[in-house]
């Protein structure tokens, strides 16, 4: 009973997340830091509570590893556009996180999302 309670948690979250993002995109309109930052933090409580070996990590990871990407991006241009030419210790943290998702995931991965997470 409790595992049916927690997969349907689970899958509730990832929904909401999920369908957060495509809102946004299907408008048009570009996640901020702080829109990015809430994803993250979803995301990883996500993660967090997924078993190891779990078949539905993987799509958790990679997309949990582009938000990281996507924000040190925003970052490192808002940095840029303010006049600054360094992005930041937030924005480099950012990609090291990003790399260690892909990384994680990499080998298993299919051929055809493998260049996704070049």
């Amino acid at each position: 009973m409790m595992a049916n309670v927690f997969f349907a948690r689970l899958i509730l979250t990832v929904f909401v997340t999920a369908t957060f993002g495509f809102l946004a995109a299907a408008f048009g309109e570009k996640m901020d830091e702080g829109t990015h930052g809430v994803l993250i933090e979803k995301l990883e409580r996500v993660l967090e509570t997924m078993e190891k070996g779990d078949e539905s990590q993987q799509p958790v990871i990679v997309r949990l590893a582009d938000l990281y990407a996507e924000r040190a991006r925003i970052t490192a241009m808002s940095a840029m556009a303010n006049g600054g030419t360094d992005s930041g210790a937030s924005a480099r943290k950012d990609r090291k996180r990003a790399l260690e998702l892909y990384y994680s995931v990499f080998d298993k991965l299919p051929a055809g999302d493998k260049g996704r997470a070049l």
